[in-house]
């Protein structure tokens, strides 16, 4: 068998094996948690998923009246019995969609 025609084979093998690239951007964004996602997974436990809960002294979420700011340095610094998530947060965009999710749980 000719080299050549083994190589075409074999790309067109490999080629067809891959994912396209739009698949494989998704797959590289959906490592970084969403707002909604971090909220759930870190949040949720002690605020709830409405923001209502208050275990272990957790404000209510939903009568909060705190600016951006003063949220981001919350969720990066803690408060009170709430832990610092400065190191958890893997992107400013996941910060920027968790405040916007807390506002979201708002009256």
């Amino acid at each position: 068998m000719d080299v050549r025609l083994i190589g075409v084979i074999l790309f067109l093998g490999l080629a067809g094996c891959s994912d396209p690239i739009e698949k494989i951007g998704d797959e590289v964004n959906s490592t970084y948690l969403n707002g909604a996602k971090f909220y759930q997974q870190r949040c949720d436990v002690c605020h709830g998923s409405d923001g209502r809960l208050g275990v272990s002294e957790a404000k209510d979420l939903s009568k909060s009246t705190l600016t951006d700011n003063q949220i981001e340095k919350i969720i990066k610094h803690g408060q009170g019995s709430m832990p610092p998530f400065e190191h958890a947060i893997e992107s400013d965009s996941t910060l920027i969609q968790l405040v916007e999710h807390i506002k979201s749980l708002r009256e």
